[in-house]
C-alpha cells in the first residue's frame, strides 16, 4: 500500500521529505530529486566531483565489491582505512578533496547513497550539501518541475530512520533558493536555515552527528561539511554515475 494522499504535499512547487521512503514517493510523482546527506554523503561527492571525480553511488545492501570489479572503479573504504592509506577514499569530505581527475569511485552509504539508489527514475537527481546550496539550486530550479529536496536523516541501531539537524539545515539551504511556492514542510525548514544561517559551523559541531564525529576523530570532516556555499559544482545522475554538470 502507497502512503496517503494527504502526505504527497500536492499543489506545492517544491517539497520536503526524509529517507529512503521519500526518495521513492518523490520517484513515484517524478519530482526533480535533490539528494542532502550533509556530513557524509553530499560533501564527500561534491568535494570528490569538484576534483575531477565521479562517484556511483552504491546502496547500503548492495554487493560493492561486485560493483566496484563490474566497474573497474576504486572501492571506497571506511573513514578509519582511508586515513592509513595514502589513496584512500572514503565518506570523509577531507579524503575527497583531492582525488585525481578522473577517478572513478564507489562509494557506499546507509543514507545518500541508499536514497540516490531508490529513485533512478526521477527526471534529474543532484545531490547537494551546504557546501554547494546555491548552485545546486540554481541548476534544479531550472528545470520548471516540482522539486524534492530530500534530508536523508541518519539511521538507529535498529535500522530506523533517525532525524537529523545537520540535513534539515543543508535542506532548507536548498529551499532558500529556489524558485516556485513551498509546501509548509518546506517553508518550515527553509525557516529554520534562515535562523541558524550564522552560527552554521557550530551548530553542525554541536548537533548529534556532528559529536560523534568529532569524538571519531573527524572534526576537519564537520568543518569542512559546514562551509555554507564553499564550492560551485553540482553533481548530477547519469547513466548511475554523479559527475559535473
Amino acid at each position: 500500500m502507497g502512503d496517503p494522499i494527504w502526505t504527497g504535499q500536492h499543489g506545492f512547487d517544491v517539497r520536503l521529505r526524509w529517507g529512503r521512503r521519500g526518495a521513492l514517493a518523490a520517484a513515484a510523482e517524478k519530482d526533480v530529486l535533490i539528494v542532502v546527506d550533509v556530513l557524509s554523503f553530499s560533501s564527500a561527492v561534491a568535494y570528490a566531483v569538484a576534483a575531477g571525480a565521479t562517484v556511483r553511488p552504491c546502496a547500503w545492501d548492495e554487493d560493492r565489491v561486485a560493483v566496484t570489479a563490474r566497474e573497474g572503479a576504486i572501492g571506497a573504504v571506511s573513514r578509519e582505512e582511508a586515513q592509513n592509506q595514502p589513496d584512500g577514499f572514503s565518506l570523509s569530505p577531507v579524503s575527497m578533496r583531492n582525488a585525481p581527475r578522473g577517478a572513478r569511485i564507489v562509494l557506499a552509504s546507509p543514507n545518500g547513497a541508499t536514497c540516490c539508489a531508490a529513485a533512478p527514475s526521477v527526471p534529474a537527481l543532484i545531490v547537494a550539501g551546504l557546501v554547494n546550496a546555491d548552485a545546486a539550486a540554481r541548476h534544479a530550479g531550472a528545470g520548471g518541475t516540482t522539486i524534492t529536496v530530500l534530508a536523508c536523516g541518519e539511521r538507529w541501531q535498529d535500522d530506523t530512520l533517525r532525524v537529523s539537524l545537520e540535513d534539515y539545515l543543508g535542506a532548507g539551504a536548498v529551499i532558500a533558493k529556489l524558485p516556485g511556492t513551498r509546501s509548509p514542510e518546506a517553508a518550515v525548514c527553509e525557516a529554520a536555515f534562515w535562523s541558524q544561517r550564522n552560527r552554521l559551523e557550530d551548530v553542525m559541531a554541536e548537533c548529534a552527528s556532528g559529536r560523534e564525529l568529532r569524538e571519531r576523530g573527524f572534526a576537519e570532516d564537520v568543518a569542512l561539511a559546514s562551509a555554507w556555499n564553499a564550492l560551485a559544482v553540482v553533481p548530477v545522475m547519469r547513466d548511475g554515475w554523479l559527475g559535473a554538470v
